[in-house]
């Protein structure tokens, strides 16, 4: 079976994929790295991620950093000391965690600080409710990305399970 959203992806023009576990974004992972067209890798957290798509971006490639928003912190170092500063574009994959329905005690303040967190990285996002809306608009964020030569994220609504 297809996946839609790795369609998407490679639609976009996305070809290296970073990668962090995350239970409800599994499935999609998998099919990432068992598709020929991305390189995937799964890092030990998403600083390192972010760290290892700029350098997947200086060497040719197309990156995408898959991840639940709790990484969000991890990954403004590199966006503040590599991404924004040196022109490097990355598309940020994001599963909100949180978000109005989540059951998770500990994923509350995530769901809060999410938007808050890439508007003060100057991060453009937007949020999809669908793998439609993803379809529609992974090519128009990594556009933005490209141009702006800063990263730009996709967040995932809650229940949204891309597979």
């Amino acid at each position: 079976m297809t996946n839609d959203f790795v369609e998407s992806l490679a639609q976009a023009g996305i070809d290296f994929i970073a990668a962090l576990p995350s239970s409800s974004l599994a499935k999609f992972q998998e099919d990432l790295a068992a598709d020929s067209r991305f390189t995937t890798i799964f890092a030990s957290n998403e600083g390192e991620g972010a760290a290892i798509c700029a350098g997947a971006w200086l060497g040719g490639k197309k990156p995408a950093l898959i991840m639940e928003n709790s990484g969000l912190t991890f990954t403004s170092y590199s966006v503040l000391r590599l991404h924004s500063p040196l022109g490097i574009p990355m598309l940020l994959v994001i599963d909100f965690r949180g978000d109005i329905g989540d059951a998770n005690w500990w994923a509350t303040a995530f769901g809060w600080s999410i938007e808050p967190m890439l508007s003060a990285l100057r991060i453009p996002f937007c949020v999809v409710e669908s793998a439609a809306d993803f379809r529609v608009k992974v090519s128009k964020m990594w556009k933005t990305s490209l141009h702006s030569k800063n990263p730009a994220a996709i967040i995932l609504r809650h229940g949204l399970n891309p597979r």
